[in-house]
C-alpha cells in the first residue's frame, strides 16, 4: 500500500530526480531545473485559471461586457487546447480519462465523452458520441430503492469524486487512508448494481486500465514561450472580472469566480505561480475529505478519509441494502420515522460506475495528474441530471 502527497512532493521529487541525474558536469541539470521550474509554474497558473473558469461556468456570461467575455473565451479555449497524450491501448490518463473501466474495444474512455453519453443514457440530450458503458445491458428492474439516509450516503461521496474531479485540482495521491473509503465506495457500487442488474457481483463486469503516471500539463509546448503565454491570457481574464466584495459588484459573477480571480492575479505576482485554494482551510487531499468540513462549535477541522470511512461504517450497518423493482412492485411511502429514495435504473448503474470511479481514485499512492479543464462535464453530470434525477417517494 503506497503512501499519498500533494503536488508539492511531486514537483520536489521531480526536481530530486533531476538533480540526481545531473552529474554531467556540463551544466545540463541546471537547464533541466529551469525547464522544471517552467513546468511547474505553467501547471499553477493553469489549476488557478481552471478553478475560476470552473466556479463560473457558463452561467449568465451571456450578459457581460464584450472584453470581459471574450477574455474568458480565449482562456477557456487555451486551457482546452493544451494537448493530451494518447494513451496506449490499455492505459488511462486519470486527469482527463475515466480511471475505473475502458470501452469494449479496450481504451480508455474520455470523460467529457462518458458524460454526454450517460445524459443520453438519462434521455436528457441527444448525442451522437457512444461510449461503450455498463449501462447499455438489459436491466433487470425499472429501479432501485433505497433508504434516504443511505442516498445521502451516497450523494456525499458522489461529491466527493466531483470535488476530486474539479477542473485544475493539482497533481496527487492519496494515501493510507484513502483504501477504506474506497472499499465503501466500492461496496456501495455493488450492492447498487446487483439490485439493478439482478446478478450477484462481486465486483463490477468492467475491465480496468492501467493508470499513467502524471505527465506535465506542459508537455510537448515550448517552455518557457507557453508559460508566458497563458500567463498573459489568465492575467487579461482575470483582471477583467470584479473583485470580490467590491460595492456595487456584478450580480452577473459568481462569488467564488471573484475569489478564485483575485486569487490568480494575487499568484501570477509570485515567482512560483498561484495556489490552490481548497474549499476549507487545512485540507490535504491526500489526507482528507476535499469536500467535508467537521465543525465542533466555533471551530472547525478537515475531516480524515479513514475518519469519513469508519463513520459510514457505523451510519449503514443496519440499514437494508438497496433492491430492484419493476412495475408491478409496490414502492415504499415515506414517513417521518423513515424515508425513501428511487433511482431509475440507468441513474442507479451511472451512480455505481461513479461510485467505482471513486474507489480506484482513492487508490493509495496512485498519483493523478492536474486534473484538465475538459473533465468539467463529469462533476456537472454528478451535480446536476444525475442528482435530479432521484426521485422522493
Amino acid at each position: 500500500m503506497g503512501s499519498g502527497g500533494t503536488d508539492v512532493d511531486f514537483w520536489r521529487e521531480r526536481a530530486a530526480a533531476v538533480r540526481a541525474d545531473g552529474g554531467r558536469g556540463d551544466g545540463s541539470a541546471d537547464l533541466d531545473l529551469e525547464r522544471l521550474a517552467a513546468a511547474r509554474r505553467y501547471e499553477r497558473i493553469y489549476s488557478a485559471a481552471a478553478r475560476m473558469l470552473a466556479a463560473q461556468a457558463h452561467s449568465t456570461r451571456g450578459s457581460w461586457p464584450n472584453v470581459r467575455r471574450q477574455r474568458w473565451r480565449e482562456l477557456e479555449t487555451l486551457l482546452a487546447e493544451v494537448p493530451a497524450v494518447t494513451s496506449e491501448p490499455g492505459v488511462a490518463d486519470p486527469s482527463w480519462q475515466l480511471a475505473g473501466r475502458l470501452d469494449e474495444a479496450g481504451r480508455a474512455v474520455d470523460m467529457a465523452q462518458a458524460a454526454s453519453a450517460w445524459k443520453h443514457q438519462l434521455g436528457i440530450a441527444p448525442t451522437a458520441t457512444q461510449v461503450a458503458s455498463p449501462v447499455d445491458q438489459e436491466p433487470a428492474s425499472m429501479a432501485v430503492v433505497l433508504r434516504s439516509s443511505l442516498y445521502l450516503v451516497v450523494s456525499h461521496l458522489l461529491e466527493e469524486l466531483a470535488q476530486r474531479l474539479a477542473p485544475g485540482r493539482p497533481v496527487a495521491a492519496v494515501g493510507h487512508g484513502g483504501a477504506d473509503l474506497g472499499e465503501v465506495s466500492r461496496e456501495l457500487a455493488r450492492q447498487i448494481w446487483s439490485a439493478a442488474t439482478g446478478q450477484r457481483v462481486t465486483a463490477q463486469p468492467a475491465r480496468s486500465p492501467v493508470l499513467a503516471a502524471p505527465r506535465p500539463l506542459s508537455t510537448g509546448l515550448p517552455l518557457p514561450g507557453a508559460v508566458e503565454r497563458l500567463a498573459t491570457a489568465a492575467r487579461l481574464a482575470a483582471e477583467a472580472t470584479p473583485a470580490p466584495g467590491r460595492d456595487g459588484r456584478d450580480d452577473s459573477v459568481r462569488p467564488a469566480a471573484a475569489t478564485a480571480a483575485a486569487d490568480l492575479l494575487a499568484g501570477l505576482r509570485r515567482p512560483d505561480g498561484p495556489s490552490w485554494r481548497e474549499r476549507y482551510d487545512g485540507i490535504r487531499p491526500d489526507v482528507h475529505m476535499v469536500s467535508s468540513y467537521r465543525w465542533e462549535g466555533a471551530a472547525g477541522r478537515p475531516v480524515e478519509l479513514a475518519e469519513q470511512a469508519a463513520e459510514i461504517r457505523a451510519m449503514t450497518h443496519d440499514l437494508p441494502a438497496p433492491r430492484g423493482i419493476d412495475s408491478e412492485d409496490e414502492i415504499p411511502d415515506s414517513t417521518a420515522e423513515q424515508g425513501w429514495m428511487l433511482l431509475p435504473n440507468a441513474a442507479a448503474l451511472i451512480t455505481a460506475e461513479l461510485l467505482d470511479e471513486l474507489a480506484v481514485r482513492l487508490r493509495p499512492g496512485q498519483w493523478i495528474g492536474t486534473i484538465r479543464f475538459t473533465a468539467i462535464a463529469l462533476p456537472d453530470l454528478v451535480r446536476g441530471r444525475l442528482r435530479s434525477a432521484a426521485i422522493g417517494t
